[in-house]
């Protein structure tokens, strides 16, 4: 059967925003992917295909978005251990399809499009008329933190990291959306994100990020961004000798070359959330 997977990312990738979060160390408690299916408050129903296993309530949700789901993550995963300069990932990942964030905030203790537990291999996702959080974004978080070494050193880092896996935030391209940001005046100093990520707005911090880490990745490799992870923002003057702001600055000159001027980003905030960048 072919899906307009087209018509869900876009979906998807417009509700991301409210979509990333993740349990870390002294955070939400959610249950353990076992814990969850033995409750029997909720009847889950199995699917799977080569590296992933999906969990839905066959009674709510729609097949359709369950078998568009299979298609889409297997398609993305190798390119996901590919981006991450992973050979093999040997853990098996779970997504459960949450059709609801009421439910949602049942499952795991908080209302959100969805989340992360990363010890657990597992991302619970909203999927649903209006909300299909497609994307490899919180699959980016699990592996990362289960084959980098643990935590993240900084935030910025992580979230730029995983909204870079998709290459994409709301259907645009990154950088081209950076400068749309830089020319709308909306840009965070660099020396913000790190120190203060979560004091800023989220439909300009993550696609920022996702667009600083793209241009490292690009210029530096993965390696570099590796180092960042370990050891946070202080690797840019260790091993590059390099400030916070001189790669700010290098980052910039590179945005300025994509062109922004058919982005119409601000207008769908509007459009979906009344609200103005």
């Amino acid at each position: 059967m072919w899906f307009d997977m087209k018509k869900y990312l876009i979906i998807g990738f417009a509700f991301l925003i409210s979509s990333c979060s993740l349990i870390q160390f002294g955070g939400y408690n959610p249950p353990t992917k076992d814990e969850l299916l033995s409750n029997s408050a909720y009847k889950w129903q199995k699917d799977s295909t080569d590296n992933f296993n999906y969990y839905y309530d066959p009674i709510t949700m729609s097949q359709e978005y369950v078998d568009s789901a299979k298609i889409y993550f297997e398609r993305n995963y190798p390119k996901l251990l590919k981006f991450l300069g992973i050979k093999e990932y040997r853990n098996k990942l779970n997504l459960f399809m949450v059709e609801s964030r009421p439910k949602m905030k049942n499952i795991i203790g908080m209302e959100t499009n969805g989340i992360a537990n990363a010890k657990d291999n597992t991302v619970y996702s909203l999927f649903n008329a209006n909300v299909k959080t497609y994307g490899m974004h919180e699959f980016c978080h699990v592996i990362s933190i289960n084959e980098w070494g643990g935590m993240y050193k900084e935030i910025w880092l992580s979230e730029g990291l995983a909204v870079n896996s998709d290459n994409i935030w709301w259907g645009f391209e990154l950088h081209a959306l950076a400068n749309y940001l830089q020319h709308k005046g909306k840009l965070i100093p660099l020396a913000e994100l790190v120190e203060k990520f979560h004091d800023y707005n989220n439909f300009i911090s993550y696609p920022e990020c996702g667009s600083i880490v793209k241009y490292l990745n690009e210029k530096y490799g993965i390696e570099l961004i590796r180092e960042l992870w370990k050891n946070g923002s202080i690797v840019f003057e260790n091993k590059l000798h390099k400030s916070i702001k001189s790669i700010e600055e290098e980052w910039l000159q590179e945005i300025n070359k994509h062109d922004y001027t058919a982005i119409n980003y601000g207008e769908k905030i509007f459009a979906l959330y009344g609200e103005k960048l």
